[in-house]
């Protein structure tokens, strides 16, 4: 089931116990059109962290999507994605430990604040992802598996299990 608003007084509809319509809506035109799955996902991981989170991007329009270099296919485009933080010092692979038994699709992203961020999308095929754009090329790195990750991030320049978010 997804929610679909166009702007307005909608978006201070509450959607769950901890987020609001007004967290996920489209940055550029206010539109939302968001996935109940995605919205009662991040509040089982919301209970579990005891903290509030942060929606960096939940949902984009196709405009705003081809403005900031993605793609019209996007997760985020079809209200299945988000991107996340947290205000406080949690170490993220901490936070993506856990993001992955709630979660098919978790990458963790390493900015140049020296901080990170993570995204979280409901796509049914298993797919995990680092971006280093601080230490590394930007590029996105895939990983089916976790022991392939953990063997990558072993060997990085960036220590991805010391990083917070």
């Amino acid at each position: 089931m997804y929610v679909i608003i166009n702007g307005g007084i909608e978006l201070k509809r509450q959607l769950s116990e901890n987020f609001q319509a007004l967290e996920f809506a489209c940055s550029h035109c206010g539109q939302l059109k968001i996935s109940m799955e995605l919205i009662n996902k991040l509040q089982e991981f919301r209970n579990w962290v005891g903290k509030p989170i942060h929606i960096n991007s939940g949902y984009r329009c196709s405009l705003h999507s081809v403005e900031i270099g993605s793609k019209r296919t996007s997760e985020h485009c079809l209200g299945n994605a988000a991107d996340i933080r947290i205000d406080s010092t949690m170490n993220m692979y901490q936070m993506f430990t856990k993001l992955i038994t709630i979660f098919p699709r978790v990458g963790m992203y390493h900015t140049h604040d020296g901080r990170g961020f993570i995204h979280v999308d409901t796509k049914k095929d298993q797919l995990f992802w680092i971006n280093d754009r601080v230490n590394g090329t930007g590029k996105y790195i895939y990983f089916r598996t976790i022991p392939k990750l953990e063997e990558y991030i072993a060997n990085t320049k960036t220590n991805w299990k010391a990083l917070v978010i």
